[in-house]
């Protein structure tokens, strides 16, 4: 009998760690490691994302795609029959809206068609003993860079409550999506160098799955030796965050950012920003999405 599992990808160590194959499902990533096949498109992705369509429209073309998916090519939905347990994953957070619970649904259909026994073993969560080890375990400690201290969050935490206390319901009359973020949406503070903030923010993207740094240069040799894929693949240089921007200008646009975030942090934000016009960053923030978080560190 298969055990499918759905699982968050930033927990892909948990699943790991239970020898369950994790099948990545993203728009982004999913072709790059084989299972494109099973992806939604960026269309519908940035379509309920930004509310151009509802939920159940988003439903309706992504089991559309998997019917023809399941035809055109049936020697890859053969393929994953022959694991005993597998996960669908993405970037979503655990109880929220996502592709791969209809996936998983589909999936269970298909395989009943094809006479083989599956069972849904539902989400793959952790429990509090296993939350401790897992964090224990998302860090590889030899040469680990400065360790930040907690000041940062909370000085951001604070920020960020006074700010969305001051946050209506809707944009003001005159206001644009992109200024509308700049003026209620973003805060932020100055650290001097070596003081471990870069590190901080790369801390706040293991802790939130759905969050997205922005930097000036690639990371160093030792955060990428530090830092799993599931940090480094949300980590975007200011050249890539331009070429993000230049994309969505085109008609049909799409960026080759993650498909969703909820906070963006810019580390060396002045100096990212003399490479990056800020009303650009703004307005390409404001066309995707309004219900974030951005936070600017100096």
């Amino acid at each position: 009998m298969i055990e499918l599992y759905t699982v968050q990808l930033a927990r892909w160590r948990l699943a790991q760690s239970k020898n369950i194959v994790v099948v990545d499902t993203t728009v982004k990533s999913a072709p790059k490691s084989g299972y494109g096949f099973l992806a939604p498109s960026w269309d519908i992705v940035m379509g309920v994302k930004s509310g151009e369509i509802t939920e159940e429209e988003y439903t309706n073309t992504y089991i559309r795609m998997l019917d023809y998916s399941v035809v055109a090519n049936a020697d890859k939905w053969r393929e994953l029959l022959a694991l005993p347990r597998f996960a669908f994953a993405c970037f979503c957070s655990s109880g929220k809206f996502c592709h791969r619970h209809l996936l998983a649904s589909y999936f269970q259909s298909y395989a009943k068609e094809e006479g083989v026994e599956l069972r849904l073993m539902g989400e793959l969560t952790m429990g509090p003993g296993e939350r401790q080890n897992h964090a224990r375990g998302r860090i590889n400690e030899v040469n680990s860079p400065k360790q930040p201290d907690n000041i940062f969050s909370n000085i951001v935490q604070t920020m960020l409550t006074t700010a969305r206390r001051n946050r209506s319901g809707s944009i003001p009359e005159g206001v644009s999506r992109g200024q509308y973020l700049s003026d209620f949406c973003t805060v932020g503070f100055t650290a001097p160098r070596q003081s471990g903030k870069t590190r901080w923010v790369l801390e706040e993207l293991v802790d939130n799955p759905e969050a997205i740094a922005i930097v000036r240069e690639p990371l160093s040799a030792a955060f990428n030796q530090h830092y799993d894929r599931t940090v480094r693949d949300r980590v975007y240089t200011e050249e890539e965050l331009q070429e993000a921007i230049d994309q969505m200008r085109k008609p049909y646009g799409r960026d080759e950012l993650r498909e969703r975030f909820d906070r963006v942090y810019v580390d060396d934000a002045t100096l990212v920003f003399t490479k990056v016009r800020r009303s650009a960053f703004y307005a390409f923030l404001g066309q995707r999405q309004l219900d974030l978080d951005v936070v600017l560190i100096n």
